[in-house]
């Protein structure tokens, strides 16, 4: 049976993408690992043990490239990349770069053989309203399933979930707010379980061990193995490690705190010592994000990015390639208006804060009292008038 594991990384990732797929050979060094770059490729990597996969081979929409940033790009890349080895293996087993493997993945291939897909849930009890994150709130609106893992095998209801993934993420995401659109990318993920006829869902703890489920869960180590209530470690997501606060939880938040004790904190320490040592033999690939700039060298920023989210299918249809056309992005960034700019609910009230808020406010004040003296002086003066029967039409 032909088996590959595969993972999405840009060029910062290259480290922890390496780790993971090296992790995956000690277990089975028969299987094929590749690496899919969401870079442009502008140089070979050499001597990476791993077979390497171009976004051209993809085939995937390059405005994708610009309608999202670095670790959104990544997780829109999924839909394609599965559709591109479903053609040729039997057995596709997908997992983040943040993760490392631990223990055989004899499991997942043979659940494979019986289902479509394998998913695992990114928590798998209730978490409690005690005022810390993550909570069950911050799980529902970034989807039940962490699609930082799956394994599938080619069936036709699968083939139209792909569709239906690949279709969502072009265009299905125009109404989603745009700091949260990777939550809404990962909840288009949690609809394999409607859209697929048989899915495996995993709910054993050495599977998918996270920092954001560590609360919930057993960890020991002994006999230089890592062991949780349902047996040997197989794999763990290390993501946020640098700062133990995943992506999508705000500074300062109080992050709920692990349960696992030494055991938790061997293995973080162990997996960033292997990061270090791998990002010291990649350093010459240590580049800046190659879609972060314009054909012409000038900064994408975050706004750019935003304008762009908004625009209608057919807009973005009419700019080819929006990295060759900084000037019309730029144009299109100042004729914005303002509440769709300000998509962030958040961002607008911090705005409000500031300075330059606060001095606009000060120079309209004599309009607005005047306006209060006038209403006040002649209560009709602005009264509504009532439409006819008519007019209700």
């Amino acid at each position: 049976m032909k088996r590959v594991v595969f993972s999405i990384a840009s060029y910062k990732k290259l480290a922890q993408a390496r780790v993971l797929l090296d992790s995956v050979k000690v277990q089975h060094n028969d299987i094929k690992t590749f690496l899919v770059i969401a870079e442009r490729r502008s140089q070979t990597l050499q001597n990476y043990g791993h077979d390497i996969l171009d976004l051209e081979q993809l085939q995937v929409p390059m405005r994708l490239a610009f309608q999202y940033d670095s670790e959104e790009f990544q997780e829109a890349l999924k839909p394609w990349a599965l559709e591109y080895f479903l053609k040729d293996y039997e057995s596709v087993v997908y997992f983040d770069p943040e993760v490392e493997i631990f223990s055989s993945l004899t499991d997942i291939f043979s659940w494979v053989q019986d289902y479509e897909a394998v998913v695992a849930p990114a928590v798998t009890a209730p978490l409690p309203y005690d005022g810390l994150l993550p909570d069950n709130g911050t799980v529902l609106r970034a989807g039940l399933f962490h699609s930082g893992f799956f394994a599938a095998r080619s069936s036709y209801s699968l083939r139209v979930f792909i569709q239906y993934w690949k279709e969502e993420v072009v265009c299905g995401l125009a109404g989603a707010d745009f700091e949260e659109k990777w939550m809404q990318g990962q909840l288009i993920f949690s609809g394999i379980t409607s859209f697929v006829d048989s899915v495996k869902i995993v709910h054993l703890d050495s599977f998918h061990f996270s920092i954001w489920n560590a609360s919930q869960r057993e960890l020991s180590y002994t006999g230089n193995t890592f062991v949780t209530s349902h047996g040997p470690l197989v794999s763990m997501h290390f993501q946020g490690q640098e700062d133990l606060q995943d992506f999508f939880l705000p500074r300062g938040a109080f992050v709920r705190p692990f349960k696992s004790g030494g055991a938790m904190s061997r293995i973080l320490r162990l997996h960033q010592e292997k990061v270090v040592r791998v990002e010291k033999m990649l350093q010459p690939y240590s580049t800046q994000y190659s879609f972060g700039f314009y054909a012409n060298g000038g900064y994408v920023c975050r706004k750019d990015r935003r304008v762009f989210f908004h625009m209608s299918s057919f807009e973005k249809r009419n700019i080819k390639d929006p990295f060759q056309a900084p000037d019309e992005m730029r144009k299109r960034v100042m004729t914005l208006s303002m509440p769709r700019i300000f998509s962030s609910y958040h961002e607008l009230q911090a705005i409000k804060r500031g300075p330059s808020w606060r001095i606009g406010r000060l120079m309209t004040c004599p309009i607005r009292v005047g306006k209060n003296i006038l209403l006040r002086l002649f209560p009709g003066m602005w009264r509504a008038k009532k439409p006819s029967r008519g007019e209700l039409c």
